[in-house]
């Protein structure tokens, strides 16, 4: 493996699938120490250009190894994704096509990477970013709409701000937004301001779109339900009367999870609920579920 100072030269040079088969080989502190190294070496406008660069590569002709081929795609934007990082206390708008980019990649650990840029970019300058988190939440794209919705629950932007713009997303029926909001965005949240995104929840229980509900039982799905046990308990009892399948059983799952914590508290309800013929569908799920386990 050539050493950080052969690999800037090629990144330099435009070598991009030359360095990309050392860069494979790379963990993320050491991605970091490359991007800082190029960070400070580089001026703004050649580390623009990496970037772009690492971003936009071109496939080289003929290439019929698509394993490598995407591993060494991969090592591109993970290095990307750590300059940008690198970058982020400059000036943000110069990283909005990387976060595009990086959060829409077919690569997990890509995208992963994408959630912590979001999450640095929100935590030092979220006022003058809503209008670009709202036009991701908004765009088409479901893969970036997740990674903001994600990156805005992890950084220290200002909770009852985020509440808001996840509030524009609780009905959305996309399904990277809906595997993202509810059972990991919201509960992230909740681990700064639980008695304020639980307040949130409240209100969003007493709507009738079956997505925001599915939403809310999703989040109580998660530690943060067991944490209002007996409010959590007071959303789910009415969520079991609704009739569509999606919002009940979400309910018998974010049960189950609280009756592990508070079985003395749950197991007498649910006895109850099953003699109750509109709740009974969900009592009987969340039992048997409780049982298998």
């Amino acid at each position: 493996m050539p050493d950080f100072g052969e690999l800037f030269t090629l990144l330099c040079e435009g070598e991009h699938w030359r360095a990309a088969e050392f860069l494979v080989k790379l963990g993320e502190a050491e991605h970091r120490a490359l991007a800082e190294r190029l960070f400070e070496e580089a001026g703004r406008d050649t580390l623009g250009d990496i970037l772009s660069s690492l971003l936009e590569a071109p496939d080289v002709a003929g290439w019929t190894m698509q394993r490598e081929r995407l591993l060494r795609l991969e090592g591109m934007r993970m290095l990307a994704a750590a300059l940008a990082h690198a970058a982020v206390e400059e000036e943000w708008r110069d990283l909005v096509q990387a976060v595009k980019a990086l959060a829409s990649d077919s690569s997990l650990r890509v995208r992963e990477s994408a959630v912590r840029l979001i999450a640095r970019i929100a935590s030092g300058q979220f006022g003058e970013t809503v209008p670009f988190w709202q036009e991701c939440l908004a765009s088409g794209d479901g893969l970036l709409a997740a990674a903001v919705l994600r990156g805005l629950a992890a950084s220290s932007a200002p909770v009852s701000e985020v509440l808001r713009l996840f509030s524009t997303m609780m009905s959305d029926i996309r399904k990277d937004v809906r595997h993202n909001l509810g059972p990991r965005a919201i509960p992230e949240l909740g681990r700064r301001e639980p008695q304020a995104v639980f307040s949130r929840l409240r209100e969003w229980a007493h709507e009738p779109c079956e997505i925001t509900r599915w939403n809310v039982a999703q989040a109580l799905v998660t530690p943060f339900g067991g944490v209002y046990a007996e409010d959590a308990i007071a959303i789910l009892a009415d969520f079991a009367l609704d009739e569509r399948p999606a919002v009940w059983r979400a309910a018998a799952a974010a049960i189950v999870q609280i009756a592990q914590r508070r079985p003395a508290y749950v197991l007498p309800m649910l006895k109850r609920w099953r003699e109750e013929p509109l709740r009974r569908r969900c009592a009987e799920l969340a039992l048997t579920t409780l049982v298998r386990r």
